[in-house]
């Protein structure tokens, strides 16, 4: 990017002369400061670190002292955050993107799904701001007559991006959690857009245990590793999907067909006309009907140990729930009616959000747990800075230094399930001092925990 370019954006102000023209980078986080990037100083305090890395630029707000280094541009500012926030907004214009806008869940979902869009992996607007430029600078290189508008849609879930005034719609779940925290219903604006109502469908459930779900979706039957209770969230998903496709897609190719008609050995039928693609390069969920077979959330994953503390796949005499980041499980916008799938899962959730609705500040996933896992001696682990839910309280609750730490907890503990924050299942099984049980020791041995009903299946219902 051009300094003169970016001074228009920032509307920045140089209070220097450098010699440098141009910036190849941009960050706050002066860990991330290499040669030609242009750094946000949120921290004045990081500005040496941040010139002894290579920075071209300072960006910062109110009265500095500034170096006679002729290599560094200094730009002043009225306000950093919001000069963040242009520079976010321009590059997004330019790159021509729309955004989708979805729950946290949503996106892990969506990560799982592997659809071909692009997510924007960030959690606040300062964070994305490397992402999106990236982005910015890469689309020179992906110019070619096979990209379509469709293939410029950007997953986020960063509530500062809504009101950027650039194109954007909302999932069903997260147009309700905005509409939630403003007490409001959405303008009019014509860049601003629900989901219609019409491409949202239900799953049913079959049968459940507390960590999986065996559903019909499409006509076919999924096992998901998703407790029921996080079955809307992949409703929501799913119909964003589908009006994408049809809002991206066919409608796209009618209006523009003619013209975009290249020779092809296969045809597609659009509304009844016969049109010759150009066969651009398709996401995924362009491609035909998504799939919802291994959808997951990364967030949250379980294992278990047998009687002699070993991991086991199978055998449960205890079970392991790793939840990464608790915050995910925030959803004070999921309603009752989300829940249509009969009458035992029906009276279960009634009584899940009748806890939810007397504290804004509950967990979907614990006041699950709290039902579904009644009978079960609960112990919850936490990692130094995870703020824990709410509905932990009542449990037996043990903060861990390390992972070794970890370990003495949950092999010298009673308890049938423990709750762990803080730390992945992936990093707990490469970490911990804990041998694993083999696949044939697993096959021979039944603990008697295990027999029906399962005492892990939510009220003996298995799978």
């Amino acid at each position: 990017m051009r300094l003169e370019k970016a001074l228009d954006i920032l509307y920045g102000e140089l209070v220097n002369t450098p010699f440098i023209s141009a910036f190849s980078g941009v960050t706050y986080n002066v860990k991330k400061v290499v040669s030609g990037t242009l750094f946000f100083a949120l921290n004045p305090d990081d500005i040496k670190r941040a010139i002894a890395n290579g920075a071209y630029g300072i960006v910062f707000e109110g009265d500095m002292v500034c170096s006679d280094d002729t290599e560094i541009a200094w730009i002043k500012v009225r306000s950093i955050d919001q000069s963040m926030r242009r520079f976010v907004r321009y590059f997004l214009l330019e790159s021509k993107y729309t955004l989708v806008m979805l729950t946290p869940i949503e996106i892990s979902l969506a990560k799982s799904l592997q659809i071909g869009l692009s997510i924007l992996h960030s959690i606040t607007l300062q964070d994305c701001l490397e992402e999106i430029f990236k982005l910015y600078k890469d689309q020179d290189k992906s110019k070619d007559e096979n990209t379509l508008p469709f293939c410029k849609i950007l997953l986020t879930g960063i509530q500062a991006l809504e009101n950027l005034q650039i194109h954007t719609c909302y999932s069903v779940q997260y147009a309700r959690q905005r509409v939630e925290r403003s007490r409001s219903i959405f303008s009019q604006h014509d860049l601003e857009k629900e989901i219609p109502r019409r491409y949202h469908k239900h799953c049913s459930v079959i049968s459940y245990t507390l960590f999986e779900s065996k559903i019909i979706w499409e006509n076919a039957v999924y096992k998901l590793s998703l407790p029921y209770i996080l079955l809307p969230f992949v409703e929501s998903l799913m119909a964003t999907f589908s009006f994408l496709k049809q809002e991206y897609w066919q409608s796209y190719i009618e209006s523009m067909g003619g013209l975009y008609a290249r020779e092809s050995k296969t045809t597609r039928i659009v509304s009844g006309k016969e049109i010759k693609p150009f066969n651009p390069r398709l996401p995924k969920y362009m491609q035909g009907d998504i799939g919802i077979k291994g959808l997951h959330v990364e967030e949250l994953s379980y294992c278990y140990l047998d009687s002699n503390e070993r991991l086991s796949s199978s055998v449960k005499d205890k079970i392991l729930l790793f939840c990464t980041n608790p915050s995910l499980f925030a959803c004070p916008s999921l309603q009752e009616r989300d829940l249509g799938y009969g009458t035992e899962i029906q009276n279960n959730a009634h009584i899940i959000f009748e806890s939810l609705r007397k504290s804004r500040d509950s967990n979907v996933l614990m006041e699950y747990l709290k039902v579904e896992a009644r009978h079960l001696k609960m112990l919850s682990c936490y990692a130094k800075g995870i703020k824990l839910p709410r509905t932990t309280q009542k449990n037996i609750t043990i903060p861990y230094a390390h992972i070794n730490h970890l370990t003495q907890i949950l092999t010298k503990t009673s308890y049938h399930l423990a709750v762990i924050y803080g730390i992945s299942k992936k990093a707990f099984e490469k970490n911990a001092d804990l041998p694993r049980q083999s696949k044939r020791q697993d096959q021979k041995t039944i603990h008697a925990i295990t027999q029906p009903p399962d005492l892990f299946s939510a009220h003996g219902i298995q799978i």
